[in-house]
């Protein structure tokens, strides 16, 4: 069933502050953290954020698989204004203008990479704080409090302006409005292989491989697969070579706990039973109903997806507006595990909440922007299946 409820950058909205604010403060961010040799560079990046504001979206040029990808997925918007194309859509399409912008892919040199610098040597306390929570003998509620805070280490994304970005704090239960993380934690350590699509860079990812390996030191059978973008986008999306710089970072500390943290990963790694997998389908503007088929067979061998950050969660639901109350179930008959979306609420798509939560805090201004609310939402069919099989079986019996 297709809905024409895409979000887009239309007036008032957070999309379309993206476009006017965030987009051109990025681009600027570039510029002043990058020191741009190579000709033409600026002036590029300058003409981008000219043609954010006041032109319309036009082809770009990349090497031939990627011009092909993109040329077709261009063809349907080409000449429409920035502000009436969907906002996911538009996001990737921003993101990938900026690569060819500053010669990425004939340089490799990410444009993000002082930034992601920063944001991790910024974030050693909070390392510290997990590393020792991980590592210590209290072992009650440890998969709950290490995927709380995988929840709010959500909320270090580089891509929020500053002002808007909000501390990291694993003790705010009242601001996770959906919260099925007893359901999960079943399934998860139960799971044989686990496969977890990464978002940010620096806090987020520390929290990230600390669970990790402790779901991998807790669970000698457990696998770990780990879904990265190919390319830099949304500022601080994690790739692979961010995934390997993060653990050689944990390797320059003297924390103790950090050093065991590295050795452990690494060791893993070797052992295959954490693998880095990347994929360009990750920088696409693409939905979770347009999967390809590597992804789809790599899925078929996993017991639970556990699906990191906003835009993943948009995915999901093709980036449509629906009713809060709706179930999520109701969008995503198409996945055949269980998923559970830890995500902190960056944009203006959300299903699943409760009448009386709404009540609670739709008062607040932007509350779904900020990243201060959160979800640890499950998505298991099987359940639902079974329910209602289980129902149908009842019926039957009251009818005979």
């Amino acid at each position: 069933m297709q809905y024409n409820n895409y979000l887009i950058p239309s007036k008032g909205s957070f999309a379309e502050f993206t476009v006017k604010q965030r987009l051109p403060y990025i681009i600027g961010k570039i510029i002043k953290d990058n020191n741009f040799t190579e000709q033409g560079i600026i002036s590029n990046l300058i003409s981008l954020k000219e043609e954010v504001l006041n032109c319309e979206i036009k082809q770009i040029k990349l090497n031939d698989y990627y011009n092909k990808t993109w040329n077709n997925l261009i063809k349907e918007y080409e000449r429409s204004s920035w502000f009436e194309v969907p906002f996911f859509w538009l996001e990737a399409y921003f993101y990938q203008r900026i690569l060819v912008a500053v010669n990425y892919f004939e340089t490799k040199k990410d444009p993000f990479e002082y930034q992601k610098i920063i944001e991790t040597e910024n974030s050693i306390n909070f390392l510290n704080e997990i590393c020792q929570f991980s590592f210590s003998e209290n072992s009650e509620n440890k998969l709950n409090t290490l995927l709380t805070f995988s929840l709010w280490g959500n909320r270090a994304d580089m891509s929020l302006m500053p002002d808007d970005r909000h501390e990291i704090n694993h003790n705010e239960s009242d601001s996770i409005i959906i919260n099925d993380l007893r359901k999960a934690c079943e399934i998860i350590e139960k799971s044989k292989q686990i496969d977890i699509i990464l978002d940010n860079s620096g806090a987020e990812l520390f929290a990230d491989l600390v669970l990790v390996e402790y779901l991998l030191r807790s669970n000698l059978e457990l696998v770990v697969v780990l879904h990265v973008k190919e390319f830099p986008i949304f500022v601080s999306d994690a790739m692979e070579k961010d995934v390997n710089n993060t653990i050689s970072f944990f390797e320059q500390q003297t924390n103790k706990n950090i050093s065991t943290l590295s050795l452990s990963l690494k060791n893993l790694i070797t052992e295959k039973r954490l693998q880095i997998k990347e994929d360009n389908f990750w920088n696409l503007p693409l939905h979770f109903t347009k999967l390809p088929e590597n992804i789809k067979k790599q899925l078929e061998k996993s017991d639970c997806l556990i699906s990191k950050g906003d835009a993943n969660y948009r995915r999901f639901l093709e980036d449509r507006r629906y009713d809060f109350f709706s179930e999520i179930k109701d969008f995503v008959d198409y996945m055949t595990l269980p998923v559970l979306l830890l995500r902190t609420l960056k944009s203006e798509i959300l299903v699943g909440i409760t009448a009386k939560t709404l009540l609670k805090i739709e008062k607040e201004k932007d509350w779904q922007t900020k990243g201060k609310y959160g979800v640890m939402q499950l998505i298991d069919l099987k359940i639902f299946k079974f329910v209602l099989s289980a129902f149908l079986s009842l019926q039957k019996l009251e009818h005979r």
